[in-house]
């Protein structure tokens, strides 16, 4: 079972996809925040394992809302920012 759908055709561009949109994401929280520059990184890293953790609950679950090429849009996006609400609350 591929939960995160990495299998050898998609993995490329899901990887590329994924870490461009999550580091997207923690820039931006760290951004409006007005973060410091490790804060800005602990951000950015944690954006990303939200949203594979986003990736990973919608592949066990079977939830396929937005799917572009394999990535779980809508439940990588709100993975990433509970993630980035949880550390920064």
């Amino acid at each position: 079972m591929d939960v995160l759908n990495l299998s050898a055709p998609n993995l490329p561009l899901n990887l590329i996809t994924t870490l461009v949109i999550s580091i997207i994401l923690g820039f931006a929280f760290s951004f409006f925040r007005g973060a410091s520059m490790g804060r800005l990184i602990f951000s950015v890293i944690a954006s990303i394992a939200g949203f594979y953790f986003g990736q990973f609950i919608a592949g066990v679950f079977h939830w396929n809302f937005v799917v572009w090429n394999g990535v779980h849009l809508i439940e990588g996006i709100l993975g990433s920012l509970l993630v980035l609400w949880v550390i920064n609350s």
